[in-house]
């Protein structure tokens, strides 16, 4: 998003300068709570990218818990940062279940859950919303609501499901078999974990390059 472009720029400043430290915020699920997480690796990955500078990561996932829930507390539930410069959110499973009745998403509570993070800080973060996919590994999730807000909020967006998901309906390695993409039939696999991680660190360094 352009907005979200914008705001990367505190983070590329900071990359490039000695003893900077660069924040990260993540809300979402457990999806982004498991120790062997795509989060884990990306932190190692943008520490690599940026040597000069110290990189924390305030990670406010929790198993099973939706957007409402963590974006009324969002800084209190990151441990408390007193500023951001990357923010990555990660709800579409957990809105997806909580949000649903009688057919119909809200988009609602996610909607309330951006403002508060962008407005809770001196400068709003960089935004990055993911996506991955429903209840049980479906391909129906809320997704469309969700990255229309991003939009609207012109914050960047990223959906996992999307990538992997002509892979799985051909059959196709490396994600041809639900096995393949999760560990337990719901939650990503280990191999979707990395390329989750590798996928944010092209998004932000391709921006970084170009800047």
């Amino acid at each position: 998003g352009s907005s979200a472009d914008v705001q990367m720029q505190n983070f590329f400043r900071k990359c490039v300068t000695p003893g900077a430290v660069i924040n990260v915020g993540i809300l979402g699920g457990s999806i982004s709570q498991f120790g062997y997480g795509y989060q884990v690796t990306f932190i190692k990955q943008l520490a690599e990218m940026c040597p000069s500078a110290e990189v924390k990561l305030y990670n406010g996932a929790r198993s099973s818990t939706p957007s409402m829930t963590l974006g009324y507390c969002a800084v209190t539930a990151m441990g408390g940062p007193s500023e951001l410069d990357l923010f990555i959110s990660e709800f579409t499973y957990n809105d997806g279940v909580k949000y649903t009745t009688d057919g119909a998403f809200s988009s609602l509570p996610y909607e309330l859950m951006l403002r508060s993070v962008l407005t809770a800080f001196p400068y709003s973060p960089s935004v990055l919303t993911l996506h991955f996919w429903g209840l049980d590994f479906t391909h129906k999730t809320p997704q469309a609501a969700l990255v229309k807000l991003a939009r609207r909020y012109k914050v960047s967006a990223l959906s996992i499901r999307d990538v992997i998901w002509p892979y799985y309906t051909a059959g196709r390695d490396p994600y041809g078999s639900k096995d393949k993409c999760t560990i337990d039939g719901r939650h990503p696999s280990l191999a979707v974990h990395q390329l989750t991680a590798d996928l944010l660190q092209t998004h932000f360094v391709t921006r970084f390059l170009a800047w």
